[in-house]
């Protein structure tokens, strides 16, 4: 079992929505550390979750809620390949002093039928 995770940092990148299918929609949120040695983490928002990036700014101070996602694709030619992902499910707008914290997204635990 994993545990669920936070990550904590600004706003770097803010990708367009994109239709994978007609039922499957996916955006790329990328958040930046603030620690010693800052890290560049990209996450995936899925369906009605690519939304909430609309209200998020650049270097917006947040809290994001994360499942990691896993899974094995083979090609038609039998070759393997494995997939990692990081599924934010909560976000949270963070203040300056990053002790107020206000909801702007959460998704309930649902696994989704990915299209590959």
């Amino acid at each position: 079992k994993i545990n669920k995770m936070k990550v904590k940092g600004k706003v770097y990148f803010i990708g367009e929505t994109k239709k994978v299918s007609d039922s499957f929609r996916t955006r790329e949120l990328v958040v930046i550390t603030e620690d010693q040695y800052p890290q560049t983490i990209p996450l995936k928002l899925t369906q009605e979750n690519c939304d909430i990036a609309d209200a998020l700014k650049l270097n917006q101070h947040i809290e994001a809620s994360i499942n990691i996602r896993g899974r094995e694709w083979v090609s038609p030619e039998k070759d393997r390949r494995f997939y990692c992902s990081l599924e934010a499910w909560r976000i949270e707008v963070l203040d300056e002093s990053n002790t107020e914290k206000a909801v702007v997204v959460e998704k309930l635990d649902v696994d989704d039928d990915l299209p590959f």
